[in-house]
């Protein structure tokens, strides 16, 4: 079988070829990888027409990003594709959100094989976790994607230890995602985050204290926090903009529970209210590294400060 996957996530095309390895029962050892800009055509077309010792069938992976850009000449690859061997899955990569059709080599694998692009959107995250669950809520599993992010390994990590904790029962809660699964560092920041705008002094100050337990750095912190008000800022103009939700989150390119969850605290804030935010944590990550003044002293007032 002749593969083209491209995409320019490289966690989405190497899910895809894991799937692949899965379902064929194929030996990692098996899985060979090549890349046209640093191997020759010869070599690459010489371990395909290579049986596996240990195998009836293996896997060659080709970034071919050389060829479709045509810094590299195709035409013994082509030879190829015209006689492959059948006991070898060719998977063609590239590593971008879009190809150029009218190439010679895209029609030649659209001819012989299978083309699949693929995008990590929302529907590609959420059908990713529908495919470990027997039953599900999408509210949970929005929750639960907000919680974890769109790390693919992540995620596939988190899913393997529900599913190990609910046992055969496949249909997991939001009271299981809360008792097993892995706070995510950006879901911190942003309860942090949440906490400052609120003037939640105690909690403020708690999750400051777990940042410090887990050895964050106040300069970190800083960055971590003014990252997450510039993601509100964003937010907040485009909806001022008359974008919807959804329609802010793929402009974006987050997940809509994010900015669904975000816009209710955005409410009672305008643009100069986020904007002030920022240009104090910028004040103040320039004098925590020019040594003007004590880092963790200056963090907790900016924290404590509900006049900021």
């Amino acid at each position: 079988m002749i593969y083209l996957v491209y995409s320019n996530d490289k966690d989405v095309v190497s899910k895809y070829i894991e799937d692949i390895v899965v379902s064929k029962k194929i030996d990692k050892d098996n899985v060979i990888y090549y890349d046209v800009n640093n191997d020759s055509i010869e070599d690459i077309i010489l371990e395909c027409n290579t049986y596996s010792m240990f195998s009836n069938i293996k896997i060659v992976v080709v970034n071919i990003e050389g060829i479709l850009n045509s810094k590299i000449d195709d035409t013994k690859y082509l030879e190829y594709l015209d006689n492959y061997n059948k006991d070898v899955i060719l998977i063609n990569v590239c590593y971008s959100d879009k190809v150029d059709t009218r190439r010679k080599i895209y029609k030649k694998i659209n001819e012989v094989g299978k083309i699949v692009g693929l995008t990590k959107d929302n529907n590609y995250l959420n059908n990713l976790v529908k495919n470990y669950l027997n039953d599900y809520k999408m509210e949970d599993i929005n929750y639960f994607i907000n919680k974890v992010g769109n790390n693919i390994n992540d995620i596939t990590n988190e899913l393997d230890k529900l599913i190990s904790y609910k046992l055969d029962n496949k249909y997991i809660t939001k009271v299981d995602i809360d008792n097993i699964v892995s706070e995510n560092i950006n879901d911190e920041v942003f309860s942090l985050t949440n906490a400052i705008i609120k003037n939640d002094k105690k909690k403020a100050i708690k999750l400051y204290n777990h940042f410090k337990i887990n050895n964050y750095d106040e300069t970190q912190m800083i960055s971590l926090i003014a990252s997450t008000f510039r993601f509100l800022l964003q937010v907040k103009i485009l909806y001022n903009k008359g974008m919807s939700s959804e329609d802010i989150a793929k402009t974006l390119k987050v997940h809509p529970y994010r900015v669904k969850v975000n816009l209710n605290d955005l409410y009672y804030l305008d643009e100069e209210m986020l904007k002030d935010y920022l240009v104090k944590l910028c004040e103040l990550d320039y004098k925590i590294k020019q040594g003007l003044v004590d880092k963790s002293t200056m963090l907790q007032l900016f924290i404590l400060d509900k006049d900021k």
